[in-house]
């Protein structure tokens, strides 16, 4: 995990460090008259030659933080499964499952000193339905 996150770092920071080359007109040294140029007005469907370049690196970066975001998610998620099951292991009061059934209501079945029981907790009350004693 930690390999991955870091291999995702590099890539990253060498996308960002890459400039691309920019062509500059060669002067000529030799006369001390410069040319003057004539100024021309891009129209609006015209792009820069490093467009690509900087589409492609933008596209890449958000892929990358897109990626970063999911491995994040997927990272906090795993981590507190693993610290309720370590919490369940060590306590007394166990909570075995737990299941949602609308956005304000939960089902939970705990189990205490070996009886399990079944609780039903909405935004007003949490109340026992049912109890399972274990012979």
């Amino acid at each position: 995990m930690k390999k991955l996150f870091l291999l995702m770092i590099c890539l990253f920071s060498t996308l960002l460090a890459e400039e691309p080359k920019e062509t500059t007109p060669v002067e000529k040294s030799s006369s001390l008259v410069l040319e003057q140029k004539e100024v021309v007005t891009p129209s609006p469907g015209d792009f820069s030659p490093a467009f690509p370049h900087y589409f492609k690196r933008m596209l890449l970066s958000l892929g990358l933080l897109i990626g970063l975001l999911i491995l994040t998610v997927w990272a906090l998620k795993r981590l507190m499964r693993s610290r309720e099951k370590e919490i369940n292991e060590q306590k007394q009061i166990k909570i075995l499952e737990k299941r949602v059934l609308s956005s304000k209501s939960l089902l939970y079945l705990v189990e205490v000193e070996g009886e399990k029981i079944l609780l039903a907790e909405s935004h007003l009350e949490i109340r026992p339905l049912h109890s399972i004693k274990n012979k």
